[in-house]
């Protein structure tokens, strides 16, 4: 079946489909301009993040933490508590 339509648009829809028109087209010129604004300010600040050292923890020497690994272990299986020492 087809179907016979007479479309016209009124003044008032063509104004306000002009008006939406210019909003639509402000913000893509905006994105536009933002979008590589905040790509180049993220970059930035991504390369400032990776230059500053992160907080160093004390080292502690391997000689010391194996005794105390195996110690904890063998206590996780006797359920008994291990104690720092």
């Amino acid at each position: 079946m087809v179907a016979s339509a007479d479309l016209t648009m009124t003044p008032a829809s063509q104004r306000a489909l002009a008006a939406a028109a210019r909003h639509n087209a402000a913000v893509i010129t905006a994105v536009r301009q933002t979008g590589p604004l905040g790509g180049l300010l993220l970059g930035l600040l991504l390369l400032l993040a990776g230059t500053v050292p992160l907080r160093q923890l004390p080292r502690v020497p391997l000689r010391r933490l194996l005794p105390r690994v195996r110690r904890a272990l063998r206590l996780a299986d006797t359920g008994q508590r291990w104690n720092n020492g």
